[in-house]
């Protein structure tokens, strides 16, 4: 694997984690709940709106 491609790796890990972390703290939310994996978009847990 080259380093490049290493890094990049790791990126992606780390990012996955800190969205996973902050979606179970509560500090962002899904923007669209129905969008696939791979395109959702969040936002900031103040601009959810209370159903």
């Amino acid at each position: 694997m080259s380093p490049t491609r290493n890094s990049e790796n790791v990126e992606r890990l780390l990012s996955e984690r800190l969205i996973k972390e902050a979606l179970e703290a509560k500090m962002i939310a899904p923007a669209d709940e129905h969008a696939a994996k791979k395109l959702m978009k969040y936002v900031p847990f103040w601009a959810v709106v209370a159903s």
